[in-house]
């Protein structure tokens, strides 16, 4: 009897262990590595999965400003949204469930009085120049929207890296030289080069 009931028990802990989880979980990343300027927005990437399919308000606030939007979730599949928001000392993302479920997260930022340098190399470094505050960036740390590049006053990009850009990050990238924005291109190759000078907006 005693080893049946302790099967029986084993059994239910397979079971609950097995059972999808219900719970809510957020991962809240920013542009830049987490590097701003005062009064220059940003790009915070928000990453939602579900346990069960829900509808979702998602809701980030910086200072004063306040930015809300919907996602709908599917259950185990995680969704993302890249929400451009004004950069702050702080950041607050607040998820709600439409069951009532809700997870919070407070990211800070890394503030410069100095012009930023980014600096997007393979295999990581970096590089100095003179009154520059210069950060060592990844692919991941590129903003998916043109806007977020104002946070930046100048960007040192190695060509090896743009394959490991989607298609978002290549457009906002594009969509930055259009509007004048300093970038060196380093170990580009001539097609690279001529899409560049073809979308640089300054020559």
């Amino acid at each position: 009897m005693r080893r049946l009931l302790a099967l029986a028990l084993a059994l239910c802990g397979v079971a609950q262990a097995q059972a999808p989880s219900s719970q809510l979980d957020m991962a809240v990343t920013p542009a830049w590595g987490g590097w701003s300027r005062a009064e220059r927005p940003t790009e915070v990437d928000v990453r939602l999965t579900s346990g069960q399919p829900t509808r979702v308000t998602l809701t980030m606030q910086a200072g004063q400003q306040t930015v809300t939007t919907e996602l709908a979730l599917q259950t185990g599949q995680p969704a993302r949204v890249q929400l451009p928001i004004g950069a702050a000392d702080a950041i607050t993302a607040q998820a709600r469930a439409a069951d009532g479920r809700e997870v919070r997260q407070t990211i800070e930022l890394k503030r410069s009085a100095s012009p930023l340098l980014g600096v997007a190399l393979t295999g990581g470094g970096t590089l100095a120049l003179q009154g520059f505050h210069a950060m060592s960036l990844g692919a991941a740390d590129l903003p998916r929207q043109a806007a977020a590049y104002a946070t930046v006053d100048a960007l040192v990009l190695d060509a090896r890296l743009l394959p490991m850009l989607d298609t978002r990050q290549t457009t906002a990238l594009l969509g930055h030289a259009a509007t004048c924005g300093r970038i060196v291109v380093l170990n580009a190759e001539a097609p690279v080069r001529q899409l560049l000078a073809a979308g640089g907006g300054c020559g």
